[in-house]
């Protein structure tokens, strides 16, 4: 058997044993394994012999005065700049015989280990990189775009593919800082020395936290975000901040081939399929104490969906071919005034709103979308943050558009900057003409007093500090929220998929609380557009005998009646709806 099969079967061998139902419980080994160690043992003396005929044809060639290009002394030159991702054409076990510091038996079981053993620590840090990169949809699209371009579509991703993947790289080194698989890396003291102080005695073992480096805000700024742009030629890195290797001339020499296949497999798995997780950051985070490698308790949960092919090449005429030419001359028929123009600047993070608002207009308006940059947590700091953004978002609308109304889509965001705020802030960055600037916070304040109500039920997927904000907004606005309750989620990846069937639960729920305490609440407000409830307003209605609305509904039925012209929405998306049945007649001001 050629020797890359002997390999392979073997990786194989462990691979497939570890997608069964065995690794989910403790690990134990039984007779195939122990015959495939045996086969690795056998592999691994293959390998030492093969190098060792190799050094001694070598001598022999020295003795004629023929010499490598790059022999064993021109690699070890400069051991204190070595970072581990030095590759020497004649491979580990090469050096490890040249140096004369190892026994046989002690170059074989190096030799397994990083065989077996070492396929552990790329496998975990490979999948807390994908399920990071799959948290972020501009990530992950940003990669699988790279992969399109750079790879052929009519074969398998090859090595030489992967030097074409810099952004790829940079994912798997953010992955290897943000979720480093091992824990620490030790350092026996050669001879008495002293460290910031401490006297450390000949024979001390050291031992060095690579996740309290690796997460240390003096080395990376937020270090809890997971921010490929870390790793641009042109970012600041501090040069011991990414340890995951260890650090200088004892570094692990399988950095290199690590982050080639890891490479490798990240690039074949979004080439081919769109990824979706639904870990929370705590079951990226979990891992069981006190072993060299962070384990995760709770497993990461992916879910994968075949991608259409993406990979395209240009129409060129072929040899012997002539290029098709057409009559050129068109007559213009596009009448931009006759139907209302409506712009929508969305989160980056928002999956939810412009479906609904998709629905709910069933394509009878001009509806221009745009997206503004976002945090993946819903924070308080996150949101102020997006003022600097919001700007050049809206200038990004058709100069011509002659908007109707005008939109920013974020609930939480409203109310922590205010509506008189985000208006002036999307009217001096929009260039089209606008008549009117809304945002859900204006747009449920107009939608309970066309209903008549004032003291509501708050359902949301916020954390209290949010919820608070919004429930003092409203209250400035003449709007009690007499009861309320909360997912106490901040991971916008997550709340776009808090089921329906949890929120309406929980709006009756409230309401039914307030009736047992008949605190006379009036409407429930299902708050967030990125929350589906859509489809169950009218069950929700149906159960507690009050309205119910929500930020996606409030705010396609206000963006409706500032258009005017006759807009209206469509009413089977909701099957009914309360405030639908208000109509969409302007509010006459008193």
């Amino acid at each position: 058997m050629h020797p890359l099969q002997e390999l392979h079967d073997i990786i194989k061998h462990f691979v497939d044993r570890n997608l069964t139902e065995a690794s989910l419980t403790a690990p134990t080994l039984d007779s195939n394994d122990a015959a495939i160690f045996s086969r690795c043992t056998v592999f691994a003396g293959r390998v030492l012999n093969w190098n060792k005929e190799k050094i001694a044809q070598e001598a022999s060639a020295a003795k004629a005065g023929v010499s490598d290009q790059q022999d064993y002394a021109e690699t070890c030159a400069t051991p204190d700049t070595n970072d581990g991702n030095k590759v020497h054409p004649n491979g580990l076990v090469y050096l490890m015989l040249k140096s004369g510091n190892y026994t046989d038996t002690e170059i074989i079981n190096i030799f397994i280990n990083l065989v077996v053993a070492g396929g552990e620590t790329p496998a975990l840090a490979a999948c807390k990189t994908l399920a990071a990169m799959a948290r972020d949809r501009s990530i992950i699209e940003k990669a699988q775009q790279e992969v399109d371009k750079n790879t052929p579509v009519d074969r398998p991703i090859n090595a030489n593919d992967l030097s074409n993947l810099p952004y790829l790289e940079q994912c798997i080194l953010e992955g290897l800082r943000r979720y480093a698989p091992a824990t620490v890396v030790g350092r026996l003291v050669g001879e008495d020395t002293e460290l910031l102080g401490q006297p450390l005695l000949k024979g001390t073992q050291l031992q060095v936290s690579i996740h309290a480096v690796q997460m240390d805000p003096k080395i990376w700024s937020d270090p809890e975000i997971y921010d490929p742009s870390r790793f641009e030629e042109d970012a600041d890195k501090h040069k011991f901040g990414l340890i995951a290797f260890g650090a200088g001339s004892r570094s692990c020499p399988g950095k290199a081939a690590y982050i080639r296949m890891t490479k490798a497999m990240i690039a074949t798995i979004i080439s081919k399929y769109d990824v979706a997780t639904q870990s929370s950051q705590d079951d990226m985070d979990a891992f069981l104490p006190n072993r060299w490698v962070g384990w995760n308790t709770s497993g990461i949960h992916f879910t994968f969906q075949e991608r259409t092919t993406t990979h395209t090449s240009e129409d060129q005429p072929q040899d012997g071919e002539e290029e098709f030419e057409f009559d050129h001359h068109f007559e213009a028929e596009y009448d931009r005034d006759r139907k209302p123009t409506i712009g929508m600047v969305l989160l980056q993070s928002d999956e939810t709103l412009e479906q609904d608002i998709r629905r709910l207009f069933n394509c009878d308006n001009f509806i221009h979308f745009t997206r503004v940059p976002s945090e993946t947590q819903v924070v308080t700091d996150n949101l102020m943050a997006m003022a600097d953004h919001m700007e050049l978002a809206s200038n990004l609308f058709p100069v011509r558009a002659n908007f109707k109304v005008l939109a920013y889509c974020c609930t939480s965001a409203s109310s922590v900057m205010g509506p008189e705020r985000v208006e002036a802030i999307m009217r001096s960055g929009c260039s089209a003409p606008v008549n009117t600037v809304t945002d859900p916070l204006s747009a449920v304040t107009e939608a309970c007093l066309a209903l008549g109500v004032t003291r509501i039920g708050l359902v949301s997927p916020y954390v209290t500090e949010l919820t608070k904000i919004l429930q003092n907004s409203l209250t400035r606005r003449g709007i009690d929220v007499i009861n309320f309750g909360s997912f106490e989620e901040e991971e916008e990846f997550l709340v776009a998929r808090i089921s329906q069937e949890s929120v309406r639960d929980a709006a009756i729920a409230l309401a039914r609380d307030s009736e047992e305490r008949n605190s006379g609440m009036e409407a429930i407000l299902l708050a967030c557009t990125n929350l589906q409830t859509l489809d169950i307003i009218a069950s929700v209605e149906a159960a507690t005998n009050i309205p119910c609305i929500s930020s996606n509904l409030c705010l396609a039925w206000h963006m409706a009646r500032c258009a005017g012209e006759g807009t209206t929405l469509d009413m089977k998306q909701v099957g009914s709806s309360r405030l639908l049945e208000t109509g969409y007649s302007p509010r006459v001001e008193e």
